[in-house]
């Protein structure tokens, strides 16, 4: 309902004789930010106030005994709008005195943005189901990579988010169908710079407004919180001690912040935002799946300082790419998984007896070494090895 100037003036005459903003919301079936509006003088300024009337709005209508009151109510399950209704003041007021921002002498538990936090998880969205086995994956192996848990301020929940380049599109898009009923939205990133590498040196330069990438993030919520609490504890990344690591959660580690070298077989996941003691920690981890990388340092090319990473070589490379391999969904990531395994791999996988290795010999003479791979199921190099003699050379003497 739209007011008219006549309407404007009751209202602020009744508002003078004691009418709530509440009643008088509901009386011209406006909302009560505008009537609030109006008595403040923000919007129809040219009816007459007082010139004390922000002083009378300000006033105290409630005791320390009531502010106590109102605390103990809302931590009993009402809701801040039914305690504003109840004593007939703002909505406002109740937040402020229920944050402590004022009547701060009264008693309040010390996990009070918590209960906050769980009444107010998110807009539009009070409940959210709890998070799978595979979203929780999905969210530490980010966080080991290029995932973030965001917090605007302490007032408000956190949200976790990451952000890829165009060519990782796919790869954002399965990220919000995993968590269909937890995302907001993928949000297209536009730069108005470019990078350039001159001398090594990589700069920012103007550039004309194009799209950079995308960010998918999630809705805020006290569950997110509790992760920015753990990975976050000095509003830094920071490992947490009871970190627990599975082959999905290296497998999406990897395919954030790993690159691959297949000609020269090794692999090297990126570990800058970690401290030197973390990555060894993470070494340590990882030795449970057979992985020995190594601790490497390269000079940033952004701030000149020399950063961490973990370099998988030999034996170590075959068993990264393997473990990651099958949980490859992207075509956007087949290079980090094209991979050849090891000549003493095969061999070890190949199990010969020698009569078998003689007969291959033998079967050489009239079929090529792709024949007699696919006839034995062994991979075509451990049939090179025998036929060269790198392996079983002593019976080719």
């Amino acid at each position: 309902m739209k007011l008219n100037i006549n309407q404007a003036q009751e209202i602020i005459n009744k508002y003078l004789e004691g009418n709530s903003s509440n009643d008088l919301a509901s009386e011209y079936n406006v909302s009560q930010s505008t009537i609030i509006q109006l008595i403040k003088g923000k919007t129809w300024k040219q009816c007459n106030r007082p010139k004390n009337i922000k002083s009378k709005m300000s006033g105290s209508k409630i005791n320390q005994q009531q502010a106590q009151e109102i605390i103990d109510q809302y931590i009993g399950g009402k809701s801040s709008y039914e305690l504003a209704e109840q004593y007939d003041i703002w909505q406002t007021t109740i937040c402020n005195i229920i944050r402590g921002h004022s009547w701060k002498q009264c008693r309040r538990p010390e996990n009070i943005k918590e209960i906050i936090n769980s009444k107010h998880p998110g807009k539009g969205h009070k409940e959210l189901p709890d998070l799978t086995e595979l979203q929780m994956d999905v969210i530490i192996g980010s966080l080991l990579g290029d995932g973030s848990i965001r917090s605007i301020n302490k007032r408000n929940n956190a949200d976790f988010s990451k952000l890829q380049s165009l060519s990782k599109k796919e790869y954002i898009d399965w990220h919000s169908e995993i968590f269909h009923q937890h995302s907001a939205k993928i949000q297209a990133i536009y730069s108005k710079e470019k990078l350039t590498n001159k001398n090594k040196i990589i700069k920012r330069q103007p550039f004309k407004k194009q799209l950079a990438g995308y960010m998918f993030k999630t809705y805020r919520h006290p569950m997110f919180t509790k992760l920015r609490k753990q990975w976050y504890p000095d509003n830094l990344k920071t490992i947490p001690s009871n970190l627990t690591l599975n082959p999905r959660r290296i497998a999406i580690w990897y395919f954030d912040d790993g690159s691959n070298n297949e000609k020269q077989r090794y692999a090297v996941i990126c570990t800058n935002s970690f401290s030197t003691d973390e990555v060894k920690f993470l070494c340590k981890k990882l030795h449970d799946f057979d992985l020995h990388p190594k601790i490497i340092t390269r000079k940033s090319a952004y701030t000149n300082r020399e950063m961490p990473m973990l370099k998988f070589s030999k034996n170590s490379y075959d068993n990264l790419i393997s473990l990651v391999k099958p949980y490859m969904l992207w075509k956007c990531f087949d290079y980090k998984v094209k991979w050849h395994r090891s000549l003493k791999q095969w061999e070890v996988h190949g199990k010969f007896t020698e009569k078998q290795v003689l007969k291959i010999l033998e079967l050489r003479k009239t079929k090529s070494s792709k024949e007699i791979a696919k006839q034995f199921n062994v991979h075509v190099n451990t049939i090179y090895a025998l036929v060269s003699g790198r392996s079983w050379s002593h019976l080719h003497r």
